[in-house]
């Protein structure tokens, strides 16, 4: 499994959303975050992460590819 970065200036809800509630802040994938690809979503055609929020929960997003090797970084 690859490690990446996730290296956007905003989170990654943040640049979809805007102005996110403290809670949803708290919950979203901030500059910084480290990532592991853990698999592909064939069927949507999305990459699968795996990153710890804030509170230090897991979490798995999807990611469009675009989007991934956009903002993304390899450790």
């Amino acid at each position: 499994m690859s490690t990446f970065r996730y290296a956007a200036a905003a989170g990654l809800a943040a640049r979809h959303v805007g102005e996110l509630s403290a809670e949803m802040r708290d919950l979203d994938m901030r500059p910084g975050t480290v990532v592991t690809v853990v698999g592909h979503d064939d069927e949507r055609d999305l990459v699968l992460v795996e990153w710890m929020d804030l509170s230090g929960n897991g979490r798995v997003t999807s990611i469009e590819p675009a989007v991934f090797a956009e903002n993304f970084t390899e450790e």
